[in-house]
């Protein structure tokens, strides 16, 4: 499949909730679910996406977060007060 942010439904259906992003890796809702973060990990440097949930769908995509080169976010969420805590790596070219 190509490489999207899919979102299942109640009843099994399958759709794309964001296909604007390369390589997603780690996705993550705000507390109150109005918001997610999403990891872009096909581009150099890399990019921490969030958009808002409206309606259930994302909308208004903006960046949140641009890595130097040689870094790479892995693994995060958001605390109980909505902060984004991240794990993070240097990459040795």
């Amino acid at each position: 499949m190509p490489t999207n942010v899919y979102r299942l439904d109640k009843t099994g259906r399958v759709t794309v909730a964001a296909g604007d992003v390369n390589r997603p890796n780690g996705l993550c809702f705000t507390p109150d679910e109005k918001k997610m973060y999403i990891v872009e990990a096909g581009v150099t440097p890399r990019v921490i996406r969030v958009y808002d949930v409206v309606d259930d769908k994302l909308a208004n995509p903006r960046t949140f977060v641009i890595c130097q080169p040689d870094e790479t976010p892995d693994g995060f969420r958001c605390d109980v007060d909505g902060n984004l805590w991240c794990g993070w790596a240097w990459v040795r070219p």
